[in-house]
């Protein structure tokens, strides 16, 4: 039998279109269930051949996609790398409990023609891996869940519609770029476990007003938070000892940086671009070692 398959009678996805299949509404979905219809999933057997992943979707357009905990007797432990990439008719995707990873650019759409808003995943990942959400400008909903550890690079790369980032204690590691361009945040509130944020993490961040780096960190990476135009006040905690180039650069709106005179090798343009700053708080930063000359 050939492993990659199309799954067959499985109550799996909300159908844009139908033919003589009978018709129930889904849950508090607004969405119209097909239960009988041909899923359209196509899928394979992991390495111990005890699990499933799913590779794809090339059934008709859905709006609602919902996956299986099972198929063929066999749980659903793995959504494959892209496997819902570039699907412009998607509105909303529930993953079920028995998922445990979800591959890299796994819902990654169109910036322009996505319309994906909600996403409900499984509570047993572990990782949010690279690109996972990238482009999803519409997205609205989606809980990391409490045991994810890390998030990947550029995971919620222009996620400009997300009202809020609710990142679970237990997170240890920001990547590259993870929300970068998640221009609709308001706050960013670290957890207590977090002991690496990377480049551009959090690079455009347009509505956050405030940045209070956690004290587990001891570098601030290159751009890290640069170009979060509305920020007015920057705390650096007395763990911090490095902070990379333009970490904080373009802030027309920062007036003001907690930080205890002390040590600190500073990158290239830190703060270029501060206007609004004193004399008083550029001279506090020079006797932490930073030099206001532009590098270019």
């Amino acid at each position: 039998m050939k492993q990659n398959m199309r799954l067959r009678g499985v109550v799996l996805a909300v159908l844009v279109f139908t033919a003589g299949a009978v018709l129930l509404p889904a849950q508090g979905s607004g969405f119209i269930v097909d239960p009988n219809a041909n899923s359209g999933f196509t899928y394979t057997k992991d390495a111990s051949g005890k699990g499933i992943i799913i590779l794809g979707y090339v059934g008709p357009p859905v709006n609602l996609l919902q996956i299986p905990n099972y198929i063929d007797s066999l749980p659903v432990t793995e959504l494959a790398n892209n496997a819902f990439c570039r699907m412009d008719e998607l509105v909303e995707i529930r993953v079920p409990n028995s998922v445990v990873r979800i591959g890299t650019g796994c819902f990654q759409q169109n910036l322009k023609t996505t319309k994906l808003r909600t996403v409900v995943l499984s509570p047993n990942i572990k990782r949010i891996e690279a690109d996972t959400f990238r482009n999803c400008r519409l997205l609205m909903n989606v809980d990391i869940p409490a045991g994810v550890t890390s998030i990947g690079e550029r995971a919620f790369n222009n996620c400009n519609s997300l009202p809020r980032l609710n990142l679970p204690e237990g997170i240890t590691r920001i990547e590259n770029a993870a929300f970068s361009g998640c221009s609709n945040f308001k706050e960013i509130t670290f957890p207590k476990s977090v002991t690496s944020i990377g480049e551009e993490a959090f690079f455009s961040c347009t509505k956050v007003t405030s940045i209070t780096v956690p004290s587990t960190i001891t570098k601030i990476e290159a751009k890290a938070f640069a170009r979060c135009v509305s920020v007015t006040t920057i705390t650096i905690p007395d763990s911090v000892t490095s902070i990379g180039d333009e970490a904080f650069s373009d802030y027309p709106a920062l007036t003001t940086i907690n930080v205890n005179i002390r040590p600190i090798q500073f990158g290239e343009n830190v703060f270029y671009n501060c206007p609004r700053l004193s004399t008083a708080v550029r001279k506090k930063i020079e006797d932490c070692g930073y030099s206001w000359k532009r590098k270019s």
